[in-house]
């Protein structure tokens, strides 16, 4: 198969953001070649955070995590962050080789989650205080926006953050009764957004209950606005 370096790209990045069910993504990658010349993509520890968030969840299984690290792990044209390639490599090792390492329970995960999570939050360009106030809003609401990728209830009527320089709030106002799994969405949304921040920064998310066709009055900073009827 021949394929540009952009096609590539865009592949194997699915893989690291599991932007598609992973089936559907290792379909697409036996097109590809495993050797390359150049890293394309690096793996980054929000990439991990985000399957092992996946596996808490039950969106994904124990053996789909497993094929994951491996497939990760068996291609050239995927770097590991140079500051952090111990972790992300025994991550890798770990997540690939159950048989070796110990089954993937909720309580690994959970450990793995908070480990690669302080890595997560200082990868990237500085995000200390001295970011201004409106640098800070512009960062959470992409964090936030990029995070609901995948994840918006069909419930959510809308999404709003408040953003101080210790706290961030995003309320998530749904239509109707709160839905466990809505509930979760909302929960993995604010996981993702912790790992784009320093420890020192606050942030949560909870799920307000404000029916249809009640207006939503929130001044704060609209992340996501669902299209409703005006009539």
């Amino acid at each position: 198969m021949s394929e540009t370096s952009a096609d590539r790209k865009r592949i194997v990045l699915s893989l690291l953001e599991m932007s598609q069910p992973l089936d559907a993504i290792l379909d697409a990658l036996s097109g590809l070649a495993w050797d390359s010349d150049e890293e394309n993509v690096y793996l980054q520890a929000p990439h991990v955070i985000g399957v092992l968030a996946y596996f808490v969840s039950g969106r994904l299984r124990a053996e789909d995590v497993e094929r994951w690290a491996n497939a990760v792990e068996g291609r050239d044209d995927i770097g590991l962050e140079d500051e952090h390639r111990a972790i992300l490599k025994q991550a890798l090792f770990d997540l690939g080789n159950p048989s070796l390492q110990g089954p993937l329970m909720d309580e690994v995960a959970a450990r793995w989650i908070k480990q690669l999570h302080s890595v997560g939050r200082r990868e990237g360009p500085s995000r200390g205080s001295s970011m201004n106030h409106v640098d800070n809003v512009i960062q959470a609401r992409l964090s936030a926006q990029q995070a609901f990728l995948g994840e918006v209830p069909p419930a959510l009527r809308a999404a709003v953050l408040s953003v101080s320089s210790e706290e961030i709030e995003l309320r998530c106002y749904v239509d109707g009764p709160i839905h466990p799994d809505d509930a979760e969405s909302v929960s993995l949304v604010e996981t993702h957004v912790m790992a784009d921040f320093e420890p020192d920064q606050s942030v949560s998310a909870r799920c307000i209950r404000l029916d249809a066709p009640e207006p939503v009055a929130d001044d704060g900073v609209w992340v996501y606005s669902r299209r409703e009827s005006t009539g």
